[in-house]
């Protein structure tokens, strides 16, 4: 019987292989392709940079530490459609369900929390909603406030990269929803 051998691929504390320390294969059409390619840094262009250069401004943001939103002047501008905080502007697309649930979000208090039929059914009062998937065979309520749930959430996530916080302007209790700040 043969033995084996060793080898020595460094190992984490828990006996795991370290990723970095594994060999990377490149195949050769690649290396040859990046090695007679003629593209240099030098020769971005202004825009390149400049996308670049605020990749690098958002990430250092997102990586300093979290603001919360306590004591933070935080309004709805119906003419901007968009969150203002601080006068950090967080615009909310247009026509578009994070829109609507916003403007009637702000309309009720602070910390009151209110059921999701209750919302539904303001949301379905305005004129401009058309319910196309409602005529879809198989839609039921749940749809319809998965919908606000979902909502609720991409609206929390835009603020929250905006901002940079940790906090959710519209919470969630149990079958209801309702605005924290």
């Amino acid at each position: 019987m043969k033995k084996k051998e060793k080898t020595n691929i460094p190992r984490t504390s828990t006996g795991e292989l370290e990723a970095r320390s594994l060999p990377v294969w490149i195949p050769d059409h690649i290396l040859l392709e990046a090695e007679n390619s003629q593209f240099r840094p030098a020769e971005l262009t202004q825009e390149h940079k400049e996308a670049i250069a605020k990749a690098q401004r958002e990430r250092e943001a997102w990586m300093s530490p979290k603001k919360s939103l306590e004591g933070a002047l935080v309004r709805f501008d119906e003419e901007l459609s968009a969150i203002l905080i601080n006068d950090v502007i967080c615009p909310l697309p247009l026509h578009s369900i994070e829109l609507r649930i916003a403007r009637i979000m702000f309309l009720r208090p602070v910390g009151q929390y209110y059921d999701w039929d209750e919302i539904l059914d303001d949301f379905m009062s305005d004129d401009d909603y058309e319910r196309p998937r409602r005529k879809q065979k198989g839609h039921t309520k749940t749809d319809d406030r998965r919908m606000i749930m979902d909502a609720r959430e991409r609206i929390n996530l835009k603020v929250q990269g905006k901002y940079n916080t940790g906090d959710e302007i519209i919470g969630r209790e149990k079958h209801s929803i309702g605005r924290n700040y």
